[in-house]
């Protein structure tokens, strides 16, 4: 999907790379992951949606003791 700048409770992410595997079939769910090149790649946001109905779960990364 491309590279995006977020705000994590970890600290601001300057190009997230933004990753999508969407639904196949009626009731599949669609992920989407956020990962962080600056941190080895490591997600810093997944989301797990549920479409039709549109449900959604999201989460992000709160801290990281990085090397």
């Amino acid at each position: 999907m491309g590279s995006e700048a977020m705000d994590t409770p970890a600290g601001p992410v300057t190009d997230a790379l933004h990753l999508r595997r969407e639904s196949r079939r009626p009731y599949d769910m669609q992920v989407d992951v956020w990962l962080d090149p600056a941190r080895g790649h490591l997600p810093v946001r997944v989301r797990l949606a549920l479409p039709p109905a549109g449900g959604a779960t999201e989460f992000m990364l709160e801290r990281h003791a990085g090397p």
